[in-house]
């Protein structure tokens, strides 16, 4: 029979990775300490899918690595070791039940985040983690290439392992300001620069359009195409289809809006053109209701300079043509991204040649292990980043 020999584990972040970690460690047998800087556990899990925390994607695993955007084969032994059906399990078995949506998407049956986070806090007191909150870590313990534990400013704390858990810089008021990047730094690891990732993009749109949903559109960047629901916020332009592609978006760039995106411009011109022939003496703002939102249609309208109460009978050829060539290719103007407060997760982190992809220990420092979002490791929006933080957290904990 094989022995683990108990260990004084410490967690660092009690994010979704850290409470995963935590869990993991003590399974293990471990006693373990998981310190968080703020007044309860899972402040940023609380905000995921809206609060509702779209827990994980059902997607297969090979499916699943294509919507990682950095370092997918980096995850192989993290989601081999603990997948989607394995946190979908876990939550069950605390009385929290799962559905699917919509591209995959599991949800809490309720809705409720908190009640995600209320299962993982019964599973830690259960097997005995010890939980510290409103505790700020100074900073790791480190000699010789040791980590001997943490620095908490005014004593320094002996732990056999240390899991580091504390995030990127997203959303920095929950606590995930990136100052750990700092400390591995200072001690030879390789930071790959953060950078804000699945973030809405500020633009130049009328305040009018603030909470219209278009559905299935394409958006075109100089670096690609992107098709999914886009919605118009205060400020610009959000949704999913616009949140997974800020990571190919360059500051200012125009974006292109593919209304239509399954139907030709010669279907589309012949749509209109049908309308238009059966209803000739309609204006042309009523003779496309129905084809163009209400709320767009001014707008597309007057972008071609027809006014909007022109009859389509005396619409021309070639201004029909002109506002095909707009429901195709409809331009708008940027000014940047809505920056680390809106940002969901963060690009960049502790780059993963730094790390053993098969236990996520550190390969610079002994007796450290790191997993979520503070590795270089991101994906689409829809689950995915979840279970990325469940799945590393889950090997880091489990491999002590």
């Amino acid at each position: 029979m094989c022995y683990i020999e108990s260990m004084n584990v410490c967690v660092i972040g009690a994010g979704p990775a850290g409470l995963m970690a935590a869990l993991a460690a003590s399974q293990n047998g471990h006693q373990v300490s998981l310190y968080e800087k703020n007044p309860s556990v899972g402040k940023k899990l609380s905000m995921t899918g809206n609060g509702r925390c779209n827990i994980t994607n059902s997607a297969a695993i090979q499916d699943f690595l294509t919507h990682v955007h950095s370092n997918p084969r980096f995850l192989y032994s993290a989601f081999h070791t603990f997948f989607n059906q394995d946190i979908i399990q876990l939550m069950e078995s605390q009385g929290v039940l799962c559905k699917e949506e919509d591209n995959g998407r599991i949800f809490p049956v309720s809705n409720r985040s908190q009640d995600v986070i209320g299962a993982l806090k019964t599973c830690l007191h259960h097997n005995g983690v010890f939980i510290y909150t409103n505790k700020t870590i100074q900073g790791l313990w480190i000699e010789e290439s040791i980590c001997k534990g943490i620095d908490l400013g005014n004593k320094k704390e002996a732990f056999d392992h240390i899991i580091l858990t504390t995030g990127g810089c997203s959303y920095p008021m929950t606590g995930s300001d990136g100052t750990a990047y700092q400390w591995l730094k200072d001690c030879g690891h390789t930071i790959i620069s953060p950078r804000e990732a699945l973030v809405p993009i500020r633009c130049k749109v009328s305040s009018q359009l603030a909470g219209l949903t278009l559905q299935n559109i394409e958006l075109s960047l100089q670096t690609g195409q992107f098709r999914g629901d886009l919605l118009f916020t205060h400020t610009g332009i959000s949704g999913p289809v616009v949140i997974n592609s800020s990571d190919s978006y360059k500051e200012k760039e125009t974006i292109s809006l593919d209304l239509f995106p399954t139907t030709s411009k010669e279907q589309l011109d012949q749509e209109i053109l049908n309308r238009f022939n059966t209803n000739p003496n309609k204006t042309i703002l009523n003779a496309l209701l129905g084809i163009v939102p209400k709320r767009l249609l001014p707008i597309i309208i007057e972008v071609n300079k027809i006014p909007t109460d022109r009859p389509v009978h005396q619409i021309t050829k070639e201004q029909r043509l002109s506002l095909v060539q707009t429901l195709k290719d409809y331009k708008i103007e940027t000014i940047g991204t809505e920056g680390w407060n809106q940002a969901m997760v963060t690009a960049g982190g502790v780059d993963v040649k730094n790390i053993n992809p098969k236990n996520m220990t550190s390969k610079i420092i002994q007796n450290l292990s790191l997993a979520g979002e503070i590795i270089d490791v991101h994906a689409d929006t829809g689950g995915y980043n979840l279970q990325i933080a469940w799945s590393t957290g889950f090997l880091a904990g489990h491999s002590v």
